[in-house]
């Protein structure tokens, strides 16, 4: 039932390689290098490597040496994703905190299909992730895909209790009304409690329904089970 942004996860294996389960055949071969790039070029593919692979080490190295010619914001021909999309994407923490101490980064730099860093880590469940961005006041946590689909709209299409929750905690006002009109037919002009309760997660459904009733009670409530009482986050999700 549920819809993703570029929603495949785990890219494609050669035959030639069984190891390092979840990663792409060959960089060089999906994005080839050409005679005509220049070293610019060739180390910002690297650099994207290095955060898909979730190598910290060479993605610190790349930051740190090739200076302000480096694109750390190139992104993939598939699917449109930076280095930090990505990161964020697959749940890569240490390298999303590494990339944003980088003033180069556009921690808001949206994919093909208009998707945020945040909106992709609430799509897939990555409550670190969340959390971590929360605390970026840079981080545009309110912006919707190309669909209308807002972030917390997409962690409840999802079945992300657990990033629902925490959103809910962590923010004063939350847009759980939103109906997005640009949607496949099946969720169109639906209310994230609606989605809830087509899916079967009624547990998720009721929790929207008592915010939607006492927003500041259910909050409390969230907030002891996360320990953010007295907390300053990053509460960007009110329309």
């Amino acid at each position: 039932m549920s819809r993703k942004v570029n929603s495949a996860k785990t890219p494609k294996t050669s035959s030639s390689s069984s190891s390092n389960r979840g990663v792409f055949s060959s960089f060089a071969s999906r994005f080839p290098f050409s005679s005509s790039q220049s070293f610019d070029e060739v180390k910002s593919k690297e650099l994207w490597e290095a955060a898909h692979q979730n190598q910290l080490e060479k993605l610190k190295s790349l930051l740190a040496t090739c200076g302000p010619r480096l694109n750390v914001n190139w992104q993939d021909p598939e699917h449109e994703r930076s280095p930090f999309l990505r990161a964020c994407y697959f749940g890569h923490l240490d390298i999303v905190r590494e990339l944003a101490k980088d003033p180069r980064t556009n921690v808001n730099l949206v994919q093909g299909q208009g998707a945020t860093p945040f909106y992709l880590a609430c799509q897939e469940g990555n409550l670190h992730i969340v959390r971590e961005l929360l605390k970026d006041p840079r981080v545009d946590t309110l912006k919707p895909a190309e669909d209308s689909m807002t972030p917390f709209f997409a962690a409840t299409l999802g079945g992300h209790s657990h990033v629902v929750e925490y959103i809910l905690a962590a923010c004063p006002v939350v847009d759980t009304l939103s109906k997005p009109v640009g949607a496949y037919s099946e969720v169109r002009d639906k209310t994230p409690e609606a989605i809830a309760l087509m899916t079967g997660l009624q547990p998720l459904a009721a929790l929207i329904r008592s915010y939607n009733e006492n927003p500041a009670v259910v909050r409390s409530q969230l907030q002891r089970k996360f320990g953010l009482q007295g907390m300053t986050l990053n509460c960007k999700l009110q329309p």
